[in-house]
């Protein structure tokens, strides 16, 4: 077994030279599907977005608002060596048009978790460089957004996702709670954390008892949105792999959620062989009869 972590490891380590040396380097990208069947998509069927050269795409999120469909997205500028939040209109005849940036900060900002509420569409990315959970506000959709409040600052927090639930709104987060990420960005893979308040905005947000309420790389890592009619709530995870970000990602089925306690079922994973060549997938996210997610190869940009 020694000998065998040795071997793999030292083979791990050229390949990680030879890919520097040959300008190879991880290339996200995303596709998308119209399907009625969120759990049955046939993924190699979907439609590939081309990416803008020298970035890369990542954790699309789907909005069906003022009957457009939007897909908003983390879109890496290697130069810039950060990234800003995208959009792509899927069109009727199921081509796509790049619309460019709608939102962009000094700092990193990726997963760009939409929702609507009061008839309003709310934003809210993930900005762990600037150590807080950020609200943004649509003041002309889909390309205008504007800060609407910060929900919790001073926290290190990972792949958010909000919504309402039983009165109550609810944060989850992937968050490090070592003494680690009070000096640095720490871990965002292992814990699943949970925070809850009566309101959206001015809201006092209290930490979950039983946080971390998910301790385990396997499945912690939130990686998209279900939107469902059947009034259960589903929570789309990543799984990390040896070397490997974003190996796969699953589903699981919350059965019980309040304030004094969590518990989800796993459904079922998705491996990432649907497309030749690619490594991992780490997020999906479905709304209505439109499906997306992302996949990651090596290659060049």
């Amino acid at each position: 077994n020694q000998i065998k972590y040795i071997l793999q490891t030292v083979s791990i380590l050229f390949q990680k030279i030879w890919n520097k040396i040959t300008l190879k380097k991880l290339i996200w990208g995303i596709s998308y599907q119209f399907t009625n069947n969120w759990d049955g998509i046939v993924f190699r069927k979907s439609i590939k977005i081309k990416n803008t050269k020298n970035h890369f795409f990542a954790d699309p999120f789907i909005s069906k608002y003022n009957n457009r469909n939007i897909i908003f997205f983390e879109d890496y500028d290697f130069k810039k060596s950060k990234a800003a939040i995208s959009a792509i209109e899927v069109n009727s005849d199921k081509s796509y048009t790049k619309l460019g940036t709608v939102l962009e900060e000094s700092f990193h900002l990726s997963y760009p978790y939409i929702f609507e509420y009061n008839d309003n569409l709310y934003m809210c990315p993930e900005s762990h460089k600037n150590k807080d959970i950020r609200l943004y506000k649509c003041k002309k959709y889909p390309m205008k957004w504007e800060l609407e409040n910060i929900l919790i600052d001073d926290i290190c927090a990972g792949d958010i996702n909000i919504f309402h639930h039983n009165d109550k709104w609810w944060i989850f987060a992937n968050v490090d709670s070592s003494d680690l990420n009070k000096y640095s960005e720490g871990d965002h893979d292992s814990e699943l954390h949970i925070f809850f308040s009566d309101k959206l905005i001015d809201g006092e947000w209290k930490k979950h008892p039983k946080n971390p309420v998910v301790f385990d790389s396997g499945h912690a890592r939130n990686a998209g949105k279900i939107s469902n009619n059947d009034g259960s709530i589903y929570r789309v995870y990543q799984k990390q792999g040896f070397n490997v970000y974003g190996e796969n990602f699953g589903i699981s089925k919350i059965i019980t959620l309040s304030p004094k306690d969590f518990k989800e079922e796993k459904l079922f994973e998705v491996e990432p062989n649907f497309y030749k060549n690619i490594l991992g997938t780490h997020h999906f996210s479905f709304e209505d009869d439109l499906a997306v997610f992302d996949h990651v190869e090596i290659g060049r940009n």
